[in-house]
């Protein structure tokens, strides 16, 4: 099992890497208003969970721990942003980080490589919607 969780530390650190913007459908929100919220969350994110991924490896209940625990943080990013724009934008990240995680916690390696490129798409996406935040 350790073996095939070695995709994990990878999409660990794929995940704190991209900046993102992401809610619920609340058109009073700018989409830069949203995606500051979401840069500002993703910065944090990505600072909490830095050193995480190089412990990872050798440990397969950490690892399905955080990536629960990281699951649960993006969600509560997503109920932050309300401006429907970036929300459907944060929502295809966070379906696509969640597929990422739960592959590779089952150890599905092939499932865990498309999942991390449907991430890396859409975290590119955001990065359109959001440049520069």
């Amino acid at each position: 099992m350790r073996n095939k969780l070695f995709a994990v530390p990878a999409a660990l650190l794929i995940a704190a890497s991209l900046a993102a913007c992401g809610g619920s459908g609340d058109s009073s929100q700018s989409v830069d208003d949203a995606c500051k919220i979401a840069q500002d969350e993703m910065t944090a994110f990505g600072e909490k969970y830095a050193d995480v991924a190089s412990e990872l490896g050798s440990d397969a209940d950490a690892a399905k721990s955080a990536l629960e625990d990281m699951k649960s943080e993006m969600a509560s990013v997503g109920d932050k942003i309300t401006n429907s724009e970036v929300s459907a934008a944060w929502g295809d990240f966070a379906n696509a980080f969640n597929d990422m995680a739960d592959a590779a916690s089952e150890g599905d390696l092939s499932g865990t490589s498309d999942a991390m490129t449907s991430l890396s798409y859409a975290g590119t996406a955001l990065g359109k919607l959001c440049p520069g935040n």
